[in-house]
């Protein structure tokens, strides 16, 4: 990476890493350079195949053994005060998504300048402060200046739209007071290191709270700007929208019809529970007998409706713990975490015996043929076998018309389940 800044018609490169680390310093004229064209356009620019371009670039680059770059004019107001430079040697590096990182990163670099600028210049034009006022409102991205103690300081449109409040309720806040609780813990601590100097800026995913209540997903960036005096320092944040990424990636390992998870979910949950229980660990395989006689009898709205009944039986048995979800068709699993024995078996009988409730009062005849594994914390755990297993369990239920109930002390050799 390079940050190059304008003095006159040249860059001095300002700040380099890697491969060109002992550059700093260096001149060189902005004439028939990359940065020229990023300078006119002020926009970011991918440029690949380099070492095959023209003779100059090329053998820079073949020096260097770059391949492919990301440049990013860093602007304020009208003016281009300088280019961040991505390198990697790798032809066709980068992405639409890694020039939006780019800009992310750039943004800081123009933030940093300004503070630098307001140093130098103790009577900065109004004019000036214009460009920056639009600067700051016109950014595609969301904006806060945010005190030592997470005051809100100032904010623009962007940010309250992403965050989903009004901005007038958020300037003065604390963005502890928005955040989701799950995520303030982890925040809390980049900015410490943060503020220790232990790190330079960080980037993380995360939600907040809207005014109606909802999550809103955010990817969050923070720098550390510092002023004369300690007490002057302040953070900037920028935020990037997320929410149709994490919706997709959500919808991905989510059932459309019950809204259970599926099996995705399964192979990504279980190794986690296995690995964190304090307590034993149960799973149990279901599997709807009698399903198809609902489909043929009523219809397969009917056996829709059948289905979405059957996974609120069975979120009513894992309620705020563990998980329910649906593998594909009739065929489900429970996955309850710091369990004991004996609460485990009570919860696979409320399984069978909520279902073939269900059925009796629907007028479906259906009921449920479970397979269950019960793994203590001190068993070899391995996911994939204990998942086989309870399959091969249910499918013995099924068989004999009654539920295979055995304590298993797992195999280290996993089954490929997953």
């Amino acid at each position: 990476a390079v940050y190059e800044m304008v003095d006159g018609d040249e860059v001095v490169l300002t700040a380099c890493s890697g491969t060109v680390s002992g550059f700093a310093g260096h001149r060189m004229p902005i004439k028939g350079s990359l940065s020229a064209g990023v300078m006119f356009s002020g926009k970011a620019v991918i440029c690949d195949g380099l070492q095959n371009s023209c003779p100059a670039t090329a053998a820079a680059c073949r020096r260097f053994n770059i391949s492919s770059l990301i440049l990013v004019p860093a602007i304020i107001g009208n003016q281009v005060r300088g280019v961040l430079k991505l390198a990697s040697h790798r032809p066709f590096a980068f992405s639409s998504d890694d020039l939006v990182t780019g800009e992310l990163l750039a943004y800081p670099l123009c933030v940093a300048l300004y503070a630098q600028d307001a140093r130098q210049q103790r009577n900065t034009s109004a004019s000036l402060h214009r460009r920056l006022q639009a600067m700051f409102e016109q950014a595609a991205v969301g904006v806060a200046l945010v005190d030592l103690d997470g005051r809100l300081l100032r904010i623009n449109d962007r940010f309250a739209e992403i965050v989903g409040r009004d901005r007038s309720d958020l300037e003065q806040i604390g963005f502890q007071n928005i955040t989701h609780p799950d995520d303030l813990p982890a925040d809390l601590a980049n900015l410490g290191r943060l503020q220790r100097g232990e790190i330079d800026s960080y980037t993380m995913e995360k939600r907040y709270i809207g005014s109606d209540e909802t999550i809103r997903w955010a990817r969050l960036t923070v720098n550390l700007i510092e002023g004369e005096r300690p007490e002057d320092n302040f953070f900037v944040s920028v935020l990037e929208d997320i929410g149709v990424q994490r919706r997709a990636q959500e919808d991905a390992q989510y059932d459309q019809l019950t809204r259970l998870p599926n099996r995705l979910s399964v192979a990504e949950y279980l190794p986690q529970v296995l690995a964190q229980s304090s307590q034993g660990v149960g799973v149990a395989f279901i599997d709807l007998d009698g399903f198809k006689s609902v489909n043929d009898a009523h219809g397969h709205f009917t056996g829709d409706e059948c289905l979405i009944e059957v996974s609120r039986v069975l979120r009513s048995v894992t309620s705020s713990r563990g998980m329910a979800a649906r593998l594909s068709g009739d065929e489900f699993v429970l996955i309850l975490p710091d369990i004991v024995e004996a609460e485990f078996d009570r919860c696979t009988k409320e399984a069978r015996t909520g279902i073939s409730a269900l059925g009796e009062a629907r007028g479906w005849s259906i009921t449920a043929s479970l397979g269950s594994v019960f793994c203590g914390a001190t068993d070899r755990l391995d996911a994939a076998a204990i998942m086989h297993l309870a399959d091969e369990r249910m499918y013995a239920a099924k068989r004999a018309d009654k539920a295979a109930r055995n304590h298993w002390a797992p195999s280290s050799e996993s089954s490929g389940w997953f």
